[in-house]
């Protein structure tokens, strides 16, 4: 990865905010594959909500290339969606929102949103995600 760009929210309310997105969020299956963390093996599993969490020894050491990296390699389709809560070292903890996209993928920073236990497309037009 170049670089790393993404869009950074830093008061997001779930209650009353709504995130829409350049393409139709699509949810995939439940998945788990092999990852590199740290410089050490660990695993990228998603729900079939599309909630991402990771694990293994190396994790803590995790560079945010070998994050976005597992990310990509387990959220594959067009329009996948996929949530996951991390630090990324500089704007501490947080959930970060991604989306395939093909050629420019959608990463969105959701800075001090913790916790999230639901994700939704419905309630709103074809492009929104509503987060829980």
């Amino acid at each position: 990865i170049a670089s790393l760009t993404y869009d950074k929210i830093g008061d997001f309310q779930s209650s009353n905010d709504k995130i829409d997105l350049q393409g139709t969020p699509i949810f995939g299956a439940a998945e788990t594959r092999d990852a590199i963390f740290g410089g050490q093996n660990g695993t990228i599993s998603i729900d079939a909500s599309g909630k991402i969490s990771f694990s293994g020894a190396g994790f803590a050491n995790a560079t945010m290339a070998e994050v976005l990296a597992a990310v990509r390699s387990i959220v594959t389709g067009l329009g996948e969606t996929a949530i996951f809560e991390l630090d990324d070292g500089l704007n501490g903890p947080g959930t970060f929102v991604y989306q395939e996209n093909g050629e420019a993928d959608t990463l969105i920073f959701l800075a001090g949103v913790e916790g999230v236990v639901d994700l939704s497309t419905s309630g709103g037009d074809g492009n929104t995600i509503w987060i829980m």
